[in-house]
């Protein structure tokens, strides 16, 4: 997924999304799959500002690789479906 580092430090980083803002079926997803990362120990979303402040252990490099690997189309496609099946 596409994001921009906009504040980090020793325990934690934020993070802002290349979208507009992010719905509350995104986020459900998001959550999901940002806890399931063995590195993360916590996670905020700012659905408003596509925001995201992640917790961490470990390294933070790899944790932002990984997240340049996720598919953020996935996610929103997901989310549809989601609002639809509900």
């Amino acid at each position: 997924m596409f994001y921009q580092l906009v504040h980090e430090n020793d325990a934690s980083f934020r993070i802002r999304l290349g979208v507009s803002r992010i719905t509350s079926q995104e986020e459900e997803i998001l959550s999901q799959i940002l806890a399931s990362h063995p590195q993360i120990s916590g996670i905020q979303i700012y659905p408003a500002t596509s925001g995201i402040r992640i917790f961490f252990k470990g390294s933070k490099q790899a944790i932002l690789e990984s997240l340049r690997k996720i598919p953020y189309s996935n996610v929103r496609f997901s989310g549809r479906t989601a609002s639809q099946a509900g």
